[in-house]
């Protein structure tokens, strides 16, 4: 099996918020955005040959104050039950 990591598009969204519940997940709150349609960076694994998505992501970039290096911070992470441990 292929898995390809995809940014999420717009027509996504509707599928990213129906899969959610019994999917593996890990959340933590999110200042900002409203919904998904307002992440600021989402991305979605998904199995090229079959059409098939395994799971959706939603991320920001955390820049550093004075130079530092900055950082991803993960707030969501689903997997389809298909896939999970």
């Amino acid at each position: 099996m292929k898995i390809r990591v995809r940014d999420a598009h717009p027509a996504d969204v509707e599928w990213m918020s129906n899969n959610t519940a019994g999917w593996t997940v890990t959340v933590e709150k999110q200042e900002g955005a409203a919904s998904l349609a307002e992440a600021l960076h989402a991305l979605i694994a998904e199995d090229p040959d079959q059409g098939v998505r395994m799971g959706w992501l939603h991320s920001s970039l955390q820049r550093a104050a004075g130079g530092e290096p900055g950082y991803v911070r993960l707030y969501e992470l689903h997997v389809s039950p298909e896939f999970g441990p």
